[in-house]
């Protein structure tokens, strides 16, 4: 996904493009489905719009399905934990289509589902510049996006990365605190002095 683009961008934009922030709440969806009328349109959604009853009792039922449906061999059993991710991935997805209206792409069987990208806002994205902020929006967005449209994208992605950004920041001082102090969880020690006997 951090591959650059041909136009400049971080990643290789599809229809329905989905921006993750991971120490946000909140995250993007860019939707550029020539199909959806006065398209191409940005969503800012929400965790707790997305994870409702809904999505927990669709998570709830496919996976009860696909443990009903595993054949009895301790060998399938071992391809369940890839089932219930791929469990979560559907009924997340459905779940985002379901707020920005589109849910019932889902369950089409032809052709016509979109292509969907996931963006996750980490690493070398953190230190992305304006302009290359600029880029991806417009990259997201495709070629037929008017300026306000494009703005609204890159401000709300702007804003996001920003929050995102400092997130990081206070969480690798918090880790780097902790290994400092002698947090286990942070380091090991190679070697370590006897303690002397009394």
């Amino acid at each position: 996904m951090e591959t650059p683009a041909h136009d400049g961008a971080l990643f290789q934009p599809a229809d329905l493009n989905i921006c993750i922030f991971p120490h946000l709440r909140e995250f993007l969806v860019v939707d550029a489905r020539a199909t959806v009328p006065g398209g191409p349109h940005t969503y800012l959604l929400s965790t707790e719009q997305v994870l409702d009853s809904n999505f927990y009792q669709g998570v709830e039922r496919s996976v009860s399905e696909a443990i009903r449906d595993t054949p009895r061999t301790f060998a399938d059993l071992g391809n369940m934990p890839q089932r219930v991710d791929d469990a979560i991935r559907d009924q997340a997805l459905r779940a985002i289509l379901r707020q920005i209206g589109s849910e019932e792409i889902v369950d089409n069987e032809d052709d016509d589902a979109p292509e969907v990208s996931v963006f996750l806002c980490v690493g070398a994205v953190l230190s992305m510049g304006a302009r290359e902020i600029e880029s991806t929006a417009r990259a997201m967005l495709g070629g037929r996006a008017e300026d306000p449209t494009v703005n609204d994208c890159r401000q709300q992605f702007e804003r996001l990365l920003a929050e995102e950004r400092s997130h990081a920041k206070e969480e690798e001082t918090d880790q780097a605190r902790r290994a400092v102090e002698g947090d286990a969880d942070f380091y090991f020690t190679v070697w370590t002095r006897a303690a002397e006997q009394p």
